[in-house]
């Protein structure tokens, strides 16, 4: 299998923070609303920890043929606890642990979101975590 096309999904995402519950003032940040990606955690929500539901609205890609596979890939996001396309989890126990690729060839609709839950648990982590570069979108072609 060979990579043949990649679609960056760059900004902006929709992000709604999960936990703790926080109010606009308490966060010191709006606890939903939009973001354009890449951001680092600290850059955004400062040093409050916990947990954010990122999600990216897409189109599936056109023209695809039966030997071409449509991956969705991220290569470093630390601290991803859920991955959903269109509402279904999708596995990461045999993922890395700071990135993934799944196969979503046959999950995807003409519309489709994207959602990827990031914990941050420390202070210290707030430099490394968030949506700190795109999710991709991947064409693999099976006869390469």
């Amino acid at each position: 299998m060979k990579i043949i096309h990649q679609m960056r999904l760059k900004g902006p995402w929709d992000y709604l923070w999960k936990s703790p519950e926080l109010t606009p003032d308490q966060l010191g940040a709006p606890t939903e609303g939009r973001q354009k990606v890449p951001v680092v955690w600290k850059d955004h929500f400062g040093d409050q920890t916990g947990l954010v539901v990122w999600s990216r609205r897409f189109q599936k890609p056109t023209n695809l043929d039966k030997t071409e596979r449509v991956m969705i890939a991220t290569y470093a996001l630390e601290g991803v606890q859920v991955v959903c396309l269109n509402g279904k989890s999708l596995p990461l126990a045999d993922q890395p642990e700071s990135g993934f690729r799944f196969d979503v060839t046959e999950d995807l609709q003409p519309s489709n979101i994207l959602e990827i839950e990031i914990n941050c648990e420390s202070a210290e982590q707030t430099l490394s975590r968030g949506m700190t570069e795109p999710a991709i979108i991947e064409i693999w072609s099976l006869n390469e």
